[in-house]
């Protein structure tokens, strides 16, 4: 499918969360219960993936992709609602680049390139710095490969991102996502 032929997604990167909305939230949203405000908060950056729902309509990010490890993290708000509370999830596209889960978009037909990786990085970046100026987060994961990664460039350079934790890089989906699944099951440092 021609990503050009299909309507793009809202660049905002802070979309109004509906009432009731888990934690692929985004970042500090006014619906936060009370306990949520008073639990630490963690920030989850998860890659897109090629596996797609083929729905027409516009789908939240974390609906739309149905890869293995946005399965993992979708079982998981879905299982334990008081830590989806405090956890806020991103999605790295390699169509709209560091979106929040619930963003809805289109299907398209895109791969994440160095080249690509290389044209959003600013955009990354920099959503990545407003998303972590809103919001003092405890700790922060990145399930992504080689080249989304590129698409971060040096995490170390961020202001306010706090200790990082990635996915083993290289490693069998097996071992990614087990260590996807022991992040989210560890309370916030």
């Amino acid at each position: 499918m021609d990503a050009s032929a299909q309507p793009t997604a809202p660049s905002s990167a802070e979309p109004t969360a509906p009432s009731g909305t888990d934690g692929a939230g985004a970042a500090c949203s006014t619906h936060r219960t009370a306990l949520a405000v008073a639990l630490p908060r963690r920030l989850l950056i998860i890659a897109c993936t090629a596996t797609q729902r083929p729905d027409v309509r516009l789908l939240p990010a974390l609906e739309r992709y149905h890869g293995p490890s946005v399965r993992v993290v979708r079982r998981w708000l879905s299982d334990h609602p008081e830590g989806a509370l405090h956890l806020d999830v991103y999605v790295l596209s390699a169509e709209f680049g560091l979106i929040p889960a619930i963003q809805p978009i289109p299907t398209y037909d895109r791969s994440m390139t160095t080249s690509r990786a290389r044209a959003l990085r600013d955009q990354v970046r920099t959503t990545l710095t407003q998303v972590c100026a809103r919001c003092s987060y405890a700790d922060s994961y990145l399930s992504a490969g080689k080249r989304y990664r590129e698409a971060l460039g040096d995490p170390r350079t961020l202001v306010g991102l706090p200790s990082l934790t990635t996915a083993p890089e290289g490693a069998e989906i097996g071992r990614q996502l087990t260590a996807l699944k022991r992040w989210l099951m560890t309370e916030a440092r």
